[in-house]
């Protein structure tokens, strides 16, 4: 996480490096951003910025809205509720 686009391309880059001196690579194409100010790059990509992503499982929104998690916990759990009635 990071508190401005600049402190995020900063970062990426720190780790980028990082992986670098243990001969790994960062796969551009499996990492999105939420920033939408200015585009990220790893290497000579250039992240997909989205406005929503899972993150362990976990709704994560531009918005930090979490109306859809709880939501979706709750109907989970009805769900798993009724199935236990029915045994």
């Amino acid at each position: 996480m990071a508190t401005s686009p600049e402190k995020l391309q900063e970062l990426v880059n720190h780790v980028e490096s990082a992986a670098i001196n243990y001969n790994m690579k960062m796969n551009a194409a499996k990492m999105k951003t939420k920033t939408n100010t200015e585009e990220i790059e790893v290497g000579t990509k250039i992240l997909e910025q989205v406005n929503s992503f899972m993150y362990l499982g976990c709704g994560v929104t531009k918005d930090a809205d979490c109306a859809n998690e709880v939501k979706s916990r709750l109907a989970i759990g009805m769900a798993t509720m009724v199935k236990l009635a029915k045994v």
